[in-house]
């Protein structure tokens, strides 16, 4: 027999193991030996078998994929967040694709496109355009399980929203109990869910403190990838500025701490920090940066968990199931980037 003829059958008879056996080794399966799981490898790699996925997506009616379309990825949050997916269903056999639609309508329409056309097993999407009434009709078509992820869609979908209020009133919280009374907020003004619900979230809560919200305390950048180092500059060059920010941890986060460096500032002698996300870039800042943030192991074996509850059950909602909406909290650890605020002229 030719080696590209190769069966899974002659795997299994050379590895000394049943047919079933040879099949959750060579798909990543949990609940196989790492004896068996060595075995089965070293026979398949023997006879240089090579795995028919069509056919095999053809008997299962899987093809053990899930895929994600996601509005930016040079957000370093989306990028960590894809991360633990791919490593978490991995474990479970299963192979992870990503789209990028860098937060273009027409992108996100022909991604869901292509993704439904494809015969995933499921999909993770967080849009740009939640509210396009086009991109709703392609999610209320979908033809296999979904779960939207931090967005309002206008269709009834599974979704894990992030508590974007309960988040930022931690943050404001403990800067007011630390005695700050001028905060200031540098987040993207996106048009998502995301960038309304922190906006709002952080006016909400600065209003429970009795603090004043001031737009010039307000940096709101149309990307969470923009440079706002002229904006911050501007803001932290009055004389009221702020004593303590708020600021999106993406390339917003950058572009704020060289705007501070510019300055001569120091943190948190001269300004106190807060990043909402945790970026690589920051991981050894000194000082150790206070961060809001989200758990992403946790949320991934959520989402993950959720989703083959979902490819168990069939893909549609029996009266019995219930559509998923949860709130995820955000995890807020305050380090050396805040401190009460300097008592100085200008704050007599």
């Amino acid at each position: 027999m030719a080696a590209g003829r190769r069966t899974i059958k002659d795997v299994a008879r050379l590895a000394g193991v049943s047919l079933g056996s040879a099949s959750r080794a060579l798909s990543g399966a949990d609940n196989v030996s790492e004896d068996t799981i060595a075995r089965v490898k070293r026979a398949a790699a023997s006879l240089r078998y090579q795995p028919n996925h069509a056919a095999r997506s053809l008997r299962s009616r899987s093809t053990k994929t899930i895929g994600c379309m996601f509005a930016d990825m040079t957000n370093p949050l989306y990028a960590k967040l894809f991360d633990m997916l791919e490593t978490r269903l991995e474990r479970q056999g299963y192979m992870t694709l990503i789209s990028n639609t860098s937060n273009q309508l027409d992108r996100e329409i022909r991604s869901l496109k292509l993704l439904a056309e494809r015969g995933l097993d499921a999909l993770i999407v967080a849009p740009a355009h939640e509210r396009n009434r086009e991109l709703n009709d392609l999610l209320a078509q979908l033809p296999m399980p979904y779960l939207v992820l931090d967005r309002e869609v206008l269709v009834k979908a599974d979704t894990i929203l992030f508590d974007h209020a309960g988040g930022l009133t931690q943050v404001v919280e403990h800067l007011a109990g630390l005695g700050h009374k001028r905060i200031g907020l540098v987040t993207a003004n996106l048009k998502s869910r995301p960038g309304r619900r922190r906006i709002s979230a952080f006016k909400s809560a600065m209003r429970a403190q009795g603090l004043k919200i001031l737009e010039e305390n307000l940096v709101l950048p149309p990307t969470s990838m923009s440079s706002v180092y002229d904006s911050v500059i501007e803001m932290l060059s009055r004389k009221d500025r702020p004593t303590a920010i708020v600021v999106q941890g993406t390339g917003i986060l950058s572009s704020t701490l060289n705007a501070i460096a510019t300055l001569g500032l120091r943190i948190p002698r001269d300004l106190s920090l807060v990043s909402i996300g945790r970026a690589d870039f920051i991981q050894n800042h000194v000082p150790a940066i206070s961060t809001l943030r989200v758990d992403y192991e946790r949320l991934s074996d959520e989402i993950a968990a959720h989703l083959f509850e979902r490819l168990g059950n069939g893909n549609g909602h029996t009266r019995k199931q219930q559509r998923l909406r949860r709130l995820f909290p955000y995890v807020f650890e305050a380090r050396a980037s805040t401190a009460p605020p300097r008592k100085a002229p200008d704050s007599a």
